[in-house]
């Protein structure tokens, strides 16, 4: 299961539906998406953190979350 939590600004909808659609495509991954705080992003594998805009300080792109996943 992949859980991402992201900043519920409208205009991150578009990216983070593309990276859930990919997921499910290209991974055939169980996504679930969640409305966190501003400015929030995070991915969560199975309970545990793959990646944290906090601690990295940027957003990854589509191809990056792909990769994250392929290497979790």
């Amino acid at each position: 299961l992949v859980h991402i939590t992201y900043c519920g600004l409208e205009r991150a909808r578009p990216a983070r539906r593309k990276s859930a659609d990919r997921l499910r495509c290209e991974l055939g991954a169980d996504v679930t998406l969640e409305t966190g705080s501003k400015g929030a992003f995070d991915i969560r594998v199975d309970g545990r953190l793959a990646y944290s805009k906090a601690q990295t300080g940027r957003l990854p792109n589509a191809d990056q979350v792909v990769e994250l996943l392929r290497r979790a």
